[in-house]
């Protein structure tokens, strides 16, 4: 009955709660494997790594059996960063189930890990044998043959995986990487470019593809390519030092927010609404978090979401004209006469803001109001002569005449 209503308990939120349910439950029968699953994943959450395996341990005891248990354990080795223990996780798994693919996969992702290459080969191999579609585990067994330095061994890994998953831009790069170690920049360059288009955001990809074009003389195009590297390679460094943030201050908003934010600034929308929504969770009273979730919704023409972040952002920031801007469109855009209302707002809030005048003209006169919201788009104009698209307008409008 704790078990039940310690589960209950995580659906409501209630996560310290459910952990003492759990405790409870534990404490009247020790052999309820999902009580010490669950009240791991609280230790987990609370950065209590040790606490979170000691629980594991008994998963694993009570559930030998089970796939699952060994690889929980070991990622939680893996979060704390005892790597031979996430290893012998995986050892003792493979000895319990020598016919699972994924602990032998798991085992041989700990030993890279480790550096010990050779023998993440030898679990790597037995992982594909086993679950000959498994692309991840060839794509590692080559990855190690590559440091191992086994370049046709590696190279037949590469094509295995290429044949599981064609446009994985992963498995691109790293054979785009075999390829140009192997002094072939003419296949590398062919690789890079599928990756690219795979991925274009793949930094990486794009180091190896300058690269190649430079060792095949097409320097300018090297250059060109390298450049994007540096771009990206830039935003890279942000991102995973704002990631690092968020680890270290899982309640904080802020380094979540920033994250968003950056994704926006690099025109990667769905990261940035999907940062920005994390950070209005932590905080939703954080203006500037809504605001910014809503126009990323706009931009991805998610216009309903959109309407619903601005209208919580403008009730938490009575100043804000741009917010207003955005609402009006939002709703323009779904045919809602509060778009005006907005307009109105963003007018008296952003004083001679052509954009705010352009925003009410163009909500007048979907509403049928014509001569108002072109006398709008005129004021518009005025504040702002080089506003082309309020040029275009007017120009329309008059034309329908």
């Amino acid at each position: 009955m704790r078990l039940t209503e310690g589960m209950r308990l995580i659906e409501a939120g209630a996560a310290d709660s459910a952990a003492a349910r759990f405790r409870e439950a534990i404490a009247l029968d020790s052999t309820l494997a999902a009580a010490h699953y669950h009240l791991a994943l609280f230790y987990r959450s609370r950065g209590q790594a040790d606490r979170a395996i000691e629980a594991l341990k008994r998963v694993v005891a009570l559930q030998p059996k089970a796939a699952s248990s060994y690889v929980d354990l070991s990622s939680a080795c893996v979060q704390a960063n005892r790597l031979e223990e996430a290893a012998e996780a995986f050892r003792r798994g493979v000895a319990a189930l020598p016919d699972e693919a994924e602990l032998h996969y798991g085992l041989g992702l700990a030993l890279m890990a480790q550096g010990t290459q050779s023998d993440a080969v030898r679990s790597l191999r037995r992982a594909a044998e086993l679950d000959t579609g498994m692309v991840e585990a060839q794509t590692r067994l080559a990855q190690a043959l590559f440091e191992l330095q086994q370049w046709d061994a590696a190279l037949a890994a590469y094509e295995r995986a290429a044949a599981l998953a064609p446009q994985s831009g992963e498995v691109l790069r790293g054979m785009g990487d075999l390829y140009l170690r192997m002094g072939r920049p003419d296949q590398a360059a062919s690789a890079y470019e599928r990756a690219t288009q795979a991925d274009p955001h793949d930094f990486r990809a794009l180091y190896g593809l300058g690269n190649a074009y430079n060792r095949l003389g097409r320097t300018e195009e090297g250059m060109r390519v390298l450049k994007q590297f540096e771009r990206l390679s830039a935003y890279e460094s942000q991102a995973r030092t704002l990631r690092q943030g968020i680890k270290d201050h899982p309640g904080d908003p802020v380094y979540v927010y920033n994250l968003g934010t950056l994704n926006a600034r690099q025109g990667r929308p769905v990261e940035a609404v999907a940062a920005f929504r994390e950070a209005v969770f932590l905080n939703p009273g954080m203006k500037e978090a809504q605001h910014n979730l809503g126009a990323a919704y706009l931009f991805e023409e998610m216009t309903v979401e959109g309407a619903k972040s601005l209208r919580r952002a403008a009730a938490l920031d009575s100043g804000s004209a741009d917010t207003r801007i955005l609402l009006s469109r939002a709703c323009r855009s779904l045919g809602m006469a509060e778009g005006e209302v907005a307009a109105r707002q963003a007018v008296a809030l952003g004083g001679k803001r052509a954009e705010a005048f352009r925003e009410l003209g163009l909500a007048l006169i979907g509403q049928g109001r014509r001569e108002e919201g072109m006398a709008a788009l005129r004021r518009a104009l005025e504040m702002d002569p080089k506003d082309a698209m309020t040029k275009a307008l007017l120009g329309e409008m008059q034309n329908e005449k």
